[in-house]
């Protein structure tokens, strides 16, 4: 006995039939309308307060000053992330969006700042496109101490180069003057760079 073909394109107009059947029952019961609408505006009413809410500070009445760095080639998501770690944004989504909708992505500029909770995104992200007067430095690999105080010297630090050496001496630094690029504030005296450097060095050592 032969199978009767199935008619595909009787079923196609059934399911047609269907839907339209749906999609009028939408159209004529007022119900399903409000509830499209509502959730609609819901949508919108929420996605307008989470944007104006993630524009104000993480805390407009706390002053304290926080050292953020960031480092060369960092991401904005990297940064994003900090930046809420330390309690300074509310949403590393919402600022990672606004930066790169501003176009400011590749414009952030490595360095050390001093943010605060009460200081907006929008400050924030202005001061990272500002930019700092840090200064960059690489100790290569081989130079004696100090070798590396000229150096310091040549790039405008005020290092007096038998107290650098001194210091290095009287707290064993000498071996953890680590070959690496660094980033000194503008006015950092000796005391700051040698710190930065170990500081440097134990994270290697660490990781």
């Amino acid at each position: 006995m032969t199978k009767k073909p199935e008619n595909t394109a009787g079923l196609f107009s059934k399911r047609f039939k269907k839907k339209i059947r749906s999609s009028n029952i939408v159209k004529k019961n007022p119900f399903y309308l409000r509830v499209l609408f509502f959730t609609f505006l819901l949508i919108i009413v929420g996605g307008v307060f989470w944007w104006k809410s993630n524009l104000q500070p993480y805390n407009p009445k706390d002053q304290t000053k926080i050292d953020f760095a960031i480092r060369k080639g960092e991401s904005v998501s990297s940064i994003s992330e900090r930046l809420r770690e330390q309690k300074l944004i509310k949403s590393p989504t919402f600022f990672k969006v606004n930066i790169v909708v501003q176009g400011l992505s590749k414009k952030i500029q490595a360095g050390t700042y001093l943010f605060s909770p009460s200081m907006s995104p929008k400050e924030i992200s202005a001061l990272l496109v500002k930019g700092t007067n840090d200064r960059w430095m690489t100790i290569v690999e081989g130079l004696r101490q100090e070798q590396i105080g000229a150096q310091l010297i040549k790039n405008g630090f005020a290092i007096n180069p038998q107290e650098w050496q001194k210091k290095i001496k009287d707290e064993n630094l000498e071996g953890k003057l680590f070959p690496d690029s660094y980033l000194f504030p503008k006015d950092a005296d000796q005391k700051t760079i040698l710190k930065i450097i170990e500081k440097n060095f134990q994270k290697k050592v660490t990781s």
